[in-house]
């Protein structure tokens, strides 16, 4: 069976196409990072992992004030012949774990009893604390949370509906989320705007803000959300702000 002439014409193009690159065509060499070409493998290249000869790297240990809970495991006899033990000092095996606990959120409920004044004849409501009457549903620490990963992941609000929802077991509309990030960015003090480009002149804001607290505490050797939870946990609490002015 004879394969007609325009079947392997087309054949020959679509390999012709497929091999083409910026430098086998007039290609631009953005077109190359779509689908870069195949880099041909070096026989002598090393292999993957750690090299002979180069410092072992490794993350430094939990310091013991970081460490919530110790565990000592012991052995009452020898496993396997039942003889008496006597322990090596300074030949125990150490390993530190980190879990997310189960239920890492706290709820608390507070009511403020209402009162009635018979001397003028009004209703008197007993007042609430400060972060509570301003955090309202959320407090500075899940604010301050909500916040970063909308500027600093960039996770877009259904992302972090999700991820407090499955992972913290908390239910927040988008709707809500929105304006608890804008919320909470709104007390953080800022020197400097940037300019992009977001659907509404509020997020546009938003967008200024947040990012020039992550540029500048990048700069400053800061944690930024660090910085997000203190500037809120401050005006929860009618107290200074952090500022990111240098020195």
């Amino acid at each position: 069976m004879q394969i007609p002439m325009f079947l392997m014409n087309y054949s020959i193009f679509k390999v012709a196409k497929l091999s083409k690159n910026s430098s086998t065509s007039s290609k631009p060499p953005s077109s190359d990072i779509v689908k870069p070409p195949r880099k041909k493998k070096n026989n002598g290249s090393r292999n993957i992992g750690g090299q002979p000869g180069h410092p072992k790297h490794e993350r430094d240990p939990f310091t013991t004030e970081e460490i919530d809970t110790f565990q000592t495991h012991t052995l009452d006899v020898c496993p396997d012949g039942g003889g008496k033990l006597e322990e090596v000092q300074g030949a125990e095996k150490i390993v530190q774990q980190v879990e997310i606990v189960q239920k890492p959120t706290h709820i608390e409920q507070h009511t403020g009893l209402r009162y009635w004044c018979e001397h003028c004849q009004k209703f008197h409501d007993a007042p609430m604390p400060a972060h509570i009457d301003k955090g309202q549903l959320v407090g500075p620490r899940l604010m301050a949370t909500i916040a970063y990963m909308k500027g600093a992941c960039h996770c877009s609000f259904s992302t972090i509906r999700k991820f407090l929802r499955d992972v913290v077991g908390v239910t927040i509309s988008r709707g809500q989320l929105s304006k608890l990030a804008e919320q909470a960015i709104r007390f953080v003090v800022i020197d400097r705007y940037l300019t992009q480009g977001t659907r509404s002149e509020n997020g546009r804001n938003w967008s200024e803000r947040i990012w020039t607290v992550m540029a500048t505490c990048a700069s400053q050797g800061r944690n930024a959300f660090d910085f997000i939870y203190q500037s809120i946990q401050a005006h929860f609490s009618n107290q200074p702000f952090s500022s990111l002015l240098g020195p």
